[in-house]
């Protein structure tokens, strides 16, 4: 797993979060 493919499941992680709330 690329380092920019594991940045991105993060940031996509984050948003996800963040429409929770």
């Amino acid at each position: 797993m690329q380092q920019r493919d594991a940045l991105y499941c993060i940031l996509r992680f984050e948003v996800a979060r963040s429409q929770l709330c």
